[in-house]
């Protein structure tokens, strides 16, 4: 029998591995867009909730003071069919008040803060539903978001009864973030309010926005946030859970395997049990140089080799090949092997005392030194 990896086990091993990583880019991919769609959920509503206070305090009036055609011909047909039903679209025209934000004291937005005249960034409410728009659309994987759609209202609990949450908005401003922040905004009016996580690590600054109190929280892990309130004028104790995801403290774990050799003498690694966490993996490089940590990052951001299939091939000349591995929430590693001898060849020179910095002799205004080499 000859030596050597049989056809099959290898078309078995590349098959393998390919699920593996497409299996984590998916995942990855998922999450990213999972915490999208909360976070332009949550500002949404917000956005509709102080739309719905302020007519309330201002007799019906809307915090508008332009209105705005929107050339619905360049939505698609289902997202017009679902997400602006029982608006009135007259010759594919429909007519929108754009919402003055400063109106509603809305504090820091992603969405929709472009004060440009001509920008679709922009806040609309429907005189004849009542509905906030958000006029550019959000592109989230394979949907476009307009507005606040029964699958945008499932990832932040929305309540048809009445307000969201009885009133109480949950906005979630970091994700991937070794603390996940939520800001609680829970109406001035109700009393008996209780916030508690069971994260042990969960705390909070409280601030006060036009009518709301905010529990700005900070959770250092996945967990539950509960908030126990009363409405005016209720003795009923209610309650309402938020589910904080995507924390994601742990930098990625992965082994390099010892030096192989393939059938044609090319000398390999192989990188092994890779675990990037809930956020899944953003980078996988490799430079032939010796990093620590610390320093590891800052150079792989720009530089260095991408790693394909999870396979480095080693250079003859390489004495140390770094390879780096981030996820997507920013956290890495940084493992360094050596796969060779340091020596200087016959006929090299080494100017220690740094008389020549590039190979025509001495320069005065270069800035970067070469590697002589």
């Amino acid at each position: 029998m000859k030596k050597g990896i049989s056809l099959v086990v290898l078309i078995v091993t590349i098959a393998v591995i390919i699920t593996l990583l497409s299996t984590i880019v998916i995942t990855g991919v998922n999450i990213t867009n999972n915490t999208k769609k909360i976070k332009f959920a949550s500002e949404i509503s917000y956005i509709q909730e102080l739309v719905n206070t302020y007519r309330e305090n201002n007799n019906g009036r809307y915090p508008s003071s332009k209105k705005i055609n929107i050339d619905t011909s360049k939505i698609n047909q289902n997202d017009l069919e679902t997400q602006f039903k029982n608006e009135y679209i007259y010759n594919n025209t429909l007519l929108l008040n754009k919402i003055d934000l400063s109106a509603l004291n809305a504090g820091s937005l992603v969405y929709g803060t472009s004060t440009e005249p001509s920008s679709d960034d922009v806040y609309c409410v429907s005189a004849v539903t009542g509905r906030v728009y958000y006029i550019r659309g959000l592109k989230i994987g394979n949907n476009t978001y307009y507005t606040l759609t029964d699958e945008l209202k499932k990832k932040i609990n929305y309540l048809e009864d009445n307000n969201i949450n009885d009133g109480i908005l949950f906005v979630y401003n970091t994700s991937y973030e070794e603390t996940a922040k939520v800001d609680i905004k829970i109406p001035s009016s109700y009393t008996d309010i209780e916030v508690t996580s069971t994260d042990e690590g969960f705390s909070y600054d409280i601030d006060e926005i036009q009518g709301y109190i905010v529990y700005k929280s900070k959770s250092l892990l996945n967990s539950t946030i509960i908030v126990k309130y009363k409405n005016p004028g209720k003795n009923e104790l209610k309650e309402i859970k938020y589910k904080v995801e995507n924390v994601d403290n742990n930098k990625p774990t992965f082994e390099l395997s010892d030096i192989k050799t393939d059938v044609e003498g090319q000398r390999y690694i192989t990188i092994n049990n890779i675990n990037a966490g809930v956020s899944g993996i953003k980078t996988i490089k490799y430079a032939n140089l010796y990093f620590n940590i610390e320093l590891s990052k800052e150079y792989f951001r720009s530089k260095g080799i991408a790693v394909d299939n999870n396979v480095i091939n080693i250079n003859p000349n390489a004495v140390y090949i770094c390879v780096y591995i981030e996820t997507n929430a920013e956290t890495y590693d940084t493992k360094v092997i050596k796969v060779g001898d340091s020596y200087i060849k016959d006929g090299l020179i080494l100017y220690l005392d740094g008389i020549y910095n590039t190979r025509n002799g001495h320069s005065d205004t270069t800035k970067v030194w070469e590697d002589l080499s």
